[in-house]
């Protein structure tokens, strides 16, 4: 948890103002320091948990602070505030390493989205909360749960749908927005979300990703799936229509099996589609506790005969691990 913050900044009025803004998002301990120089002094003196550097300074600016204290401890969570939005200027704070960048004048939205991203950082989810043993049970649960929706799908729509093995990965709900911008190298702004949460032993939600032209192919594969007089329809209802469908078949059937196997039952909220773009999703997130680690497994599959790939990920927080272990060995013992 960030108890600790140290703001570097020459001027006393962009201080008081970003003070007031972290005041309204917690009860932190701040420090302050007038220049980069005095910055890397009261940084050596206090450790911080979090820095806050402003760029131009006199003495010594934040660009030297920043590689001083890098210089320091390279692990230093340091969250620039700068007027300075030029391109060249992101370049070289985001070179350095910074964990997060807030434009001036300082607001306590865009303050409390960058200590809830370092948060997350701070608290790195571990990789061990799950015995190998455990992973390979899930791993098998998943691939039978995935299997099964791909089959209750694939009747609906009379197509064969092709699976990568599933994975099982540990995030921190915090960086779930960048995992899957990095690792899964997903385009938010080119991608249809649905959601479904469920809730019960097992709780979480169900995310279905389809590329964003998804849902005029999928018309032709769900007519029976669309109301009677689908041509009075507006078409971005009709895809939409077809996208909450091929979400409630997939999700809820993928849901359905693991809860079967594990010996759980669980409600389902209706399924929805995201808001458009990076916005939609984030906004999702964003009412999560971004502290809290995600368990995140995730199956690409690609419609045999049209040219649709999408992603299916089944989430579920640290809330459920103690059950799910349990579970886990629960249904392996009926094969001991």
């Amino acid at each position: 948890m960030i108890k600790t913050i140290l703001i570097v900044d020459d001027s006393p009025v962009a201080r008081k103002m970003l003070k007031s803004c972290l005041l309204k998002n917690g009860n932190y301990e701040i420090h302050e320091a007038v220049n980069g120089e005095d910055g890397v002094q009261k940084f050596q003196a206090l450790s911080p948990d979090v820095i806050f550097m402003d760029l131009t300074m006199p003495v010594l600016d934040g660009y030297q602070a920043i590689e001083q204290i890098r210089a320091l401890d390279g692990d230093a969570i340091i969250i620039v505030t700068s007027a300075d939005v030029q391109k060249k200027a992101r370049e070289r704070v985001e070179a350095s390493g910074v964990s997060h960048i807030v434009q001036k004048p300082a607001r306590p939205d865009p303050i409390r989205e960058a200590l809830a991203k370092v948060e997350a950082i701070r608290q790195t989810p571990s990789e061990g909360m799950f015995s190998e043993e455990e992973r390979d049970i899930l791993q098998e649960v998943m691939n039978i749960a995935f299997g099964n929706a791909a089959a209750d799908l694939g009747e609906v729509i009379n197509m064969y749908l092709d699976l990568s093995t599933p994975s099982v990965h540990i995030a921190s709900i915090g960086e779930m927005g960048d995992w899957l911008t990095d690792e899964m190298a997903l385009d938010f702004l080119k991608t249809s979300m649905i959601i479904q949460n469920f809730w019960g032993d097992f709780s979480g939600f169900g995310l279905l990703f389809l590329p964003d032209n998804a849902g005029r192919e999928l018309i032709l594969m769900l007519q029976e799936c669309v109301s009677d007089e689908p041509e009075e329809k507006p078409m971005a209802a009709q895809e939409k229509e077809v996208l909450l469908e091929v979400g409630n078949i997939l999700i809820g059937a993928c849901v359905g099996k693991i809860c079967e196997l594990l010996k759980t039952f669980v409600t389902y909220n209706p399924p929805r589609v995201l808001g458009e773009g990076n916005e939609g999703y984030r906004s999702f997130i964003s009412s999560f506790d971004a502290s809290q680690t995600a368990i995140v497994m995730e199956t690409l599959f690609r419609f045999n005969t049209v040219d649709i790939r999408g992603q299916l990920l089944v989430i579920t927080n640290q809330d459920a691990i103690e059950w799910l272990r349990k579970a886990l060995h629960d249904f392996m013992e009926y094969y001991e």
